[in-house]
């Protein structure tokens, strides 16, 4: 039987980390008053300055953009990806309305130096918006992907009254300036927008727990490039589940198959110019 000794002292026990901590790190880091920040993401393989191909992926409502990381992984394995720069943004969700995180974004944006003229934005839950105000204030767009966003205002039954919040919601007069905007109404034929639905024990619910279906798919706004559409099946009443779940790769499937279309496509043209 092997015994501590006096040159050989038992080892330290590691006291474990609480997970009460991590989450108010967490809740801190998302609700505390921040300017925007955007950050280039590791490229597959090195691409010239002067690439316009960007990915813009903007994360939604009380989130950080480590949200989006299986999103992003996701997008990143899609047939084409390689060819393009990926970068993650953060704003401030609860403080600031949307039309100012716009602002911030685009801003930071222009001060890296790069060529947008491509750029691809993917914006979930509240970041769709934030990225039709990027176009409407005119950014560049090549297309633009809206997951589960609050086009039309989210569900009438939340509890929230921060800045940030009452500028997404049905009665927003931001939200009406944005979908009233001329320069808006002329990109709506690159935006794709996805909406998520579900059934449980009580039935079929036209929503995603946070957004309705009619909002996500901005069912006023006229004709769009397209309107995409998920939907989940649960035994026991899900809460906001959908909302997050709709984010996972299996649930994807419509949102990679036109990724794919899109990377293709750019890069098939960049293809045929060299050849001319």
């Amino acid at each position: 039987m092997n015994t501590p000794s006096a040159s050989h002292p038992p080892a330290p026990q590691r006291r474990k980390p609480h997970k009460w901590r991590a989450y108010l790190r967490y809740g801190w880091e998302v609700t505390r008053p921040k300017k925007a920040l955007v950050v280039l993401q590791p490229e597959a393989r090195p691409l010239p300055r002067t690439c316009p191909r960007h990915v813009i992926m903007v994360h939604g409502h009380n989130c950080l953009p480590s949200f989006l990381y299986g999103l992003q992984r996701s997008l990143r394995a899609v047939p084409g990806a390689d060819e393009w720069r990926f970068w993650q943004v953060e704003y401030d969700t609860h403080w600031k309305p949307f039309t100012r995180s716009a602002r911030e974004v685009m801003r930071i944006l222009d001060y890296q130096g790069y060529d947008f003229g491509e750029a691809i934005l993917v914006g979930y839950s509240m970041g769709g918006v934030v990225a039709r105000q990027m176009v409407a204030d005119g950014f560049p767009c090549h297309a633009l992907l809206a997951l589960c966003s609050p086009h039309l205002g989210y569900v009438p039954w939340l509890p929230f009254g921060d800045p940030g919040t009452l500028s997404i919601w049905p009665f927003s007069r931001r939200l009406h300036m944005l979908n009233r905007h001329p320069r808006d109404r002329a990109a709506r034929r690159k935006y794709h927008f996805l909406a998520a639905d579900y059934t449980d024990m009580f039935g079929y619910h036209p929503h995603d727990g946070l957004i309705t279906k009619r909002s996500a798919w901005g069912e006023t706004l006229g004709p769009l490039g397209s309107r995409l559409h998920t939907h989940l099946t649960y035994h026991f009443p899900p809460g906001i589940d959908p909302h997050i779940r709709v984010l996972r790769h299996q649930y994807l499937k419509p949102v990679l198959e036109l990724c794919e279309r899109l990377f293709s496509f750019s890069t098939h043209e960049e293809h045929e110019e060299d050849t001319k």
